[in-house]
């Protein structure tokens, strides 16, 4: 079983560690490339709090951010919402819903 790493070997590394040990998670926004929209997604969620990491695709960080953020604030008190349905807490006025991305696809 790999190890989760817990030295950073530099500044944007040891950003990542320091967000996780406060908040729990961090996120990651990727610009858009090409035909390829920007995403944003979660690193530490599943090892502070045991639930999968999130993705979101085509969203500007910022919402992006404020979607995640509204997703795990329930997690340090144990109120996780029920990915297997969708929800209309994250955006106002829109439902979202979840889809697990196959262990197949990960490295893509």
């Amino acid at each position: 079983m790999p190890r989760v790493r817990t030295v950073a070997e530099d500044a944007s590394e040891q950003k990542v560690l320091d967000d996780i040990a406060k908040y729990g998670w961090h996120g990651v926004h990727i610009l858009a490339e090409g035909d390829q929209g920007p995403y944003f997604f979660t690193v530490g969620l599943f090892k502070t709090y045991q639930h999968p990491e999130l993705l979101i695709y085509g969203l500007k960080r910022e919402v992006a951010h404020q979607v995640i953020w509204n997703a795990v604030g329930g997690l340090p008190k144990d109120e996780r919402l029920d990915l297997d349905k969708p929800t209309d807490k994250l955006l106002e006025g829109y439902s979202c819903c979840f889809v697990e991305v196959p262990k197949t696809s990960y490295y893509e």
